[in-house]
């Protein structure tokens, strides 16, 4: 099966597992990897259990300990792109210095760089979104405004009450996510540091 929605009678879509021990992870980014390289290089249609078994070098069983069945790989990759994203944040949540405007402008930055989170095209997108669970959704996002109240917290700058918060995380992922989206579109260059000054607008006013 090639990576599309489920039906009804195939294996179930979920990951069977999250790496925790080192050598799983190193397997899993390993079979991640090689998802990517096939997409990428041959396409969708060519991003088949077997072929990223070869293409990786585990054997196809190894695969099916993680993943039971390409749908599943995609989800799970998805995840590790979201789980880089979140990290990425918390890297940035170290870096204390700077006034509170700064450090709003670098988070949103960081929030908004999803090249730098790892390769998705749109066809990716669309698999996902098809695939995943709304809980998927809902898990991520707590953790994301974790990650803002976390910022507005250890900053001097302006105390949002909670529900701005949440509201400026939804509206900067929701424009990452949507910018993802459209591909290349020159008059949109600058959107970081528009958006980044919207933000800032909206909470020296609160």
């Amino acid at each position: 099966m090639i990576a599309g929605v489920a039906t009804l009678d195939s294996a179930p879509v979920q990951p069977h597992k999250r790496p925790r021990q080192r050598r799983s992870r190193f397997t899993i980014l390993a079979i991640y990897d090689a998802f990517v390289r096939i997409w990428s290089r041959d396409g969708p249609a060519a991003a088949t259990m077997r072929n990223v078994a070869t293409e990786s070098g585990f054997a196809i069983g190894t695969l099916y300990e993680y993943f039971p069945n390409v749908d599943a790989l995609l989800l799970g990759y998805a995840r590790h792109l979201a789980d880089t994203a979140l990290a990425r944040l918390d890297a940035e949540l170290e870096r204390t210095e700077g006034s509170w405007t700064e450090r709003l402008h670098r988070f949103i930055c960081v929030c908004c760089d999803f090249q730098a989170t790892g390769y998705c095209d749109d066809q990716m997108l669309q698999l996902e979104s098809s695939l995943a669970r709304r809980g998927d959704y809902t898990r991520f996002f707590a953790k994301l405004e974790r990650r803002w109240i976390a910022l507005v917290e250890s900053w001097d700058g302006p105390r949002p009450e909670r529900a701005q918060v949440a509201a400026i995380a939804l509206a900067v992922w929701g424009a990452r996510y949507f910018r993802q989206r459209l591909g290349e579109v020159r008059t949109l260059d600058g959107w970081v540091d528009q958006l980044c000054r919207q933000c800032e607008l909206a909470w020296k006013e609160a």
